[in-house]
């Protein structure tokens, strides 16, 4: 009797082993959607970051996901789309950064902002600009587009993406009660009204940006001369000042300048405008 009891106590129990598999299931195919959320955010995929690693960070804390394997992923998520991005700049460098301006909120300084930022602060920039709104997408292909050795910018990206991955996982983690408890008032809003709700912000925003570059297009509006009417007016020795007033990332790689134009970089405009002629017609270029 007690080896046919012995036998039944290591019965296994099927109910619990099936509750194990789901379980397991989901964790995975929750990691899995994880990791495509932020690939595809990073490769330009207009869906938000943030909130999926808040969320990661959040479900961590109760014990649905494991917080190392949430930092690997994004990490490794961002690092392989960072990758074709470099690579993008590096094989067509301008083709890439002005299709990135024609999607740009900010067509007009997407750019120069970028070029600023990268002059400044060297390939110490990825390491910030995963924070900054709109200035990774372009900083990524211009590390191509001015050749720097992968394995630099392999190093950096790395860092940054992890401190970007950990901050704000990590803010999930700490306030994973009080995530929870917004998403409960989301949920009383409704999927529909939630969306809405999401739509209506990003409309306004984009509103509101689309506003500022009009007005700011408006103020600065000035009368423009095509290369070809330059060149004419030049052959006909007419008497214009020639300012090139383009940022180093753009003319150290191809030195070539307008004959008899006076170089100024635009840090220092403000100290050497006195150099500029003005008994004659000024003609300013940059990139």
């Amino acid at each position: 009797m007690s080896e046919d009891f012995s036998e039944i106590g290591h019965q296994p129990d099927p109910d619990g082993g099936q509750k194990v598999n789901d379980a397991n299931s989901l964790m995975w195919n929750g990691y899995l959607v994880f990791f495509g959320w932020i690939l595809a955010n990073r490769l330009g995929v207009p869906l938000p970051a943030t909130p999926a690693l808040l969320a990661a960070g959040a479900l961590s804390a109760f014990g649905e996901l494991r917080y190392s394997n949430v930092l690997m992923l994004a990490i490794l998520a961002t690092v392989i789309s960072d990758s074709v991005w470099y690579e993008l700049g590096k094989r067509h460098g301008g083709r890439i950064l002005r299709y990135l301006c024609r999607i740009s909120l900010q067509p007009d300084s997407c750019v120069r902002r970028a070029e600023g930022f990268l002059a400044t602060h060297g390939l110490k920039s990825l390491l910030v600009t995963k924070f900054l709104p709109g200035m990774n997408r372009t900083i990524l292909p211009l590390t191509g587009v001015v050749h720097v050795s992968y394995p630099r910018f392999f190093f950096f990206d790395v860092v940054g993406a992890a401190l970007w991955a950990a901050v704000y996982s990590g803010l999930g983690f700490a306030f994973s009660e009080q995530f929870e408890l917004a998403l409960r008032h989301a949920k009383s809003l409704g999927i529909y009204g939630a969306i809405a709700l999401a739509v209506l912000l990003g409309v306004g925003y984009a509103g509101y940006k689309f506003a500022v570059r009009k007005r700011l297009a408006h103020q600065l509006q000035m009368e423009r001369i095509s290369v070809d009417d330059l060149s004419a007016m030049m052959e006909r020795g007419e008497n214009v000042a020639v300012v090139d007033l383009r940022h180093p990332m753009d003319y150290l790689p191809d030195p070539r300048i307008i004959p008899g134009a006076l170089r100024i970089e635009p840090k220092e405009f403000e100290e050497r405008h006195e150099e500029i002629p003005r008994d004659r017609e000024i003609i300013l270029y940059c990139t």
